[in-house]
């Protein structure tokens, strides 16, 4: 019997070293992570490395951050295969200053950051932030890449908020060698002059992007596209399957949304199979596009602008270039387009329908420029638009106030908690105020729509909600004194009768007990006493 213990026990130690990251049963010994498809997954805590303030190198193998860190003036090196948890509330900032590296610093040419959070809620999932030093990126491989034997490094994001921001001529996360992987999250990378906010640095394309999920805001530097190439750098190979992107060019010249530099020899390949996507350039540009592009479209909600009068909101750089755009087609799907002249001396436009017209020339102005204001629908949400770019949080319209999600401006119905508090909003989206029937109970919210606990008096009534603030009635019991509350929830004063019985309850609502009302006795329980 001894020795078949001791088989099952040797079985089971083999299983969680061979297979450290299981879906397996939650325990003290475990840590949990979402992977790329948002599944709650374990790893033995035995596993995993705590990140501390002494961290320098991280080798192949699974980190965790569990509590608030800050380094400054030096990165962090990345070699192997490095699997980084960020736990909920905690957060890791590298101020990286060296100069040529990044704050997050690749060593070799094939290594590869993957990171994952414990959360999905943005009260509780992890936060990472990197500033690169000069010549750094917030994720890459700073100065030290050689042209003649480029690396293939992977970065993968699948959660967490994930801030990044170039040095001077760097991009935000990547750098434009290898691969740049983002399944959800929240992303926010920023490049410096010449680069982009993810993908390539000054004179670098953008290598290969794969967008999947999340909410991603990426802003590029002068020359730089949002998401995409560095200056003089292509497109890249980029592929947006879902999540809800904002990509922007800061406020300087030729700078795409999405696309590459007008110098680059190659326009690079975009594909568009979904999401939620705003791309917008700067001075002189386009939206999406760039020298000599190959744009596929076959899904996605788009909103794209150019900036400038040869700039077209999507399609090649200028007049001339060879780039094609093929919009795949799609029931209903429409867009407008330009007569056909470079330069439009008036806003006219035509529209037509699929499959009428598949392949778009240079001359074509691939989408209306246009700015949507508004309340809009796209699927099954409601969004609300300023100056052409979803509003996010509180907002009110005509009166009403509504909630916009922060990760994509999805407008929110039900329950939801937004700094600490908690507010009901009906299908519509309106926030509530005053009494509200949900799931059969009442609650009370407040003039500014918070729910209210405890003790809350309207009307001249006082009323009792308990910590879910759900409305009481009957016998409750408050820091150790007996309240009555009517099935309207009403506290009750004087006497009471109560299942047969006979109760007093003073001005405050408190019940009387081992005392004599009006020439009548009320005993422990407070109930008279005939």
């Amino acid at each position: 019997m001894k020795m078949r213990s001791l088989c099952i026990s040797l079985v089971a130690l083999l299983f969680i070293t061979l297979f450290p990251a299981n879906v397996g049963v939650e325990a003290a010994n475990n840590y949990h992570y979402l992977d790329e498809k948002g599944t709650k997954r374990y790893i033995a805590s035995s596993s995993v490395t705590v990140v501390s303030q002494s961290s320098e190198t991280w080798h192949s193998g699974w980190y965790i951050v569990k509590d608030k860190i800050d380094i400054k003036d030096r990165s962090i090196l990345i070699e192997g295969d490095v699997h980084l948890i960020l736990a909920d509330k905690a957060s890791l900032n590298v101020n990286g200053s060296d100069e040529n590296l990044a704050a997050l610093q690749f060593l070799g040419t094939t290594d590869s950051l993957t990171i994952y959070a414990q959360s999905t809620e943005e009260d509780f999932r992890g936060q990472l932030t990197l500033i690169g030093g000069y010549y750094g990126e917030g994720i890459g491989y700073g100065k030290s890449v050689d042209p003649n034997h480029p690396p293939s490094c992977k970065v993968t994001i699948n959660g967490g908020h994930v801030i990044a921001e170039g040095g001077p001529y760097a991009a935000g996360i990547g750098g434009g060698w290898g691969v740049v992987t983002i399944n959800g999250g929240y992303v926010e990378a920023s490049g410096g002059n010449y680069a982009a906010g993810i993908g390539g640095s000054n004179g670098v394309s953008g290598g290969t992007i794969i967008i999947n999920g999340g909410r991603i805001v990426a802003a590029g530097g002068d020359f730089g596209a949002g998401i995409g190439g560095g200056s003089r750098g292509h497109a890249g190979n980029i592929t947006i399957n879902g999540g809800t992107i904002l990509a922007k060019a800061k406020e300087g010249y030729y700078g795409p949304g999405i696309g590459g530099h007008s110098q680059a020899v190659d326009g690079g390949l975009i594909t568009i199979n979904g999401g939620h996507i705003t791309a917008i350039s700067s001075i002189n540009y386009y939206g999406i596009g760039g020298y000599d592009p190959a744009i596929n479209i076959s899904g996605g909600n788009i909103f794209c602008m150019g900036n400038g009068i040869y700039c077209r909101a999507i399609g090649p750089y200028f007049p001339g270039a060879q780039g094609k755009v093929w919009i795949e087609p799609g029931k209903g799907r429409t867009v407008k387009i330009d007569k056909g002249a470079d330069i439009p001396s008036s806003q006219e436009w035509k529209t037509i329908s699929y499959p009428d017209k598949e392949h778009y020339t240079e001359k074509d102005l691939y989408f209306e420029q246009r700015v949507w204001e508004g309340w809009n629908k796209e699927d099954i949400d409601w969004y609300y638009y300023q100056n052409g770019v979803p509003v996010r949080g509180w907002v009110k319209v005509d009166g009403k106030r509504y909630y916009l999600a922060s990760s994509d401006g999805a407008m929110q119905t039900g329950w939801l908690k937004v700094d600490g508090k908690w507010y009901y909003l009906a299908a519509n989206g309106a926030m509530q105020t005053g009494w509200v029937k949900v799931d059969g109970k009442w609650y009370y919210l407040a003039a500014n729509g918070a729910m209210q606990t405890g003790w809350v008096k309207v009307d001249g009534n006082w009323y009792y909600l308990a910590a879910n603030g759900a409305m009481q009635t009957g016998w409750v019991k408050v820091e150790g004194k007996w309240y009555y509350l009517a099935a309207n929830g009403t506290m009750q004063t004087g006497w009471v009768k109560v299942e047969g019985k006979w109760y007093y309850f003073y001005s405050n609502g408190r019940m009387a007990r081992n005392t004599t009302i009006d020439g009548h006795y009320l005993g422990s329980d407070g109930a008279w006493q005939p």
